[in-house]
C-alpha cells in the first residue's frame, strides 16, 4: 500500500473516531475501557498514527454506539 494512501486512511478513521468520541463526551480511557484496548492505543489511533485491527475497531464502534461502516467513511 502506498505510504501516502496509508496515512490517508488512518487520519481519516481517527479523524471519525475523535469526532464521535467528544460527541459523547467521553474520555479517550472510557472509550478504551469499553473496548478492550489500551488508552495509548486510543491515542494513537486518534492521531492517525496506525490503522486499528477489524476486531478493534468493532469493539471501538461498538462501544461509541455507532456501526463500523461509519468510522470507516461508509
Amino acid at each position: 500500500m502506498n505510504p501516502a494512501r496509508f496515512q490517508t486512511i488512518a487520519d481519516l478513521i481517527g479523524k471519525r473516531i475523535k469526532a464521535r468520541r467528544t460527541e459523547l463526551w467521553m474520555t479517550q480511557a472510557e472509550l478504551a475501557e469499553g473496548a478492550h484496548v489500551t488508552e495509548g492505543f486510543v491515542a494513537e489511533v486518534e492521531r492517525g498514527g496506525i490503522i486499528p485491527s477489524m476486531g478493534a475497531s468493532t469493539r471501538m464502534a461498538e462501544a461509541l454506539g455507532c456501526s463500523l461502516e461509519s468510522l470507516a467513511g461508509g
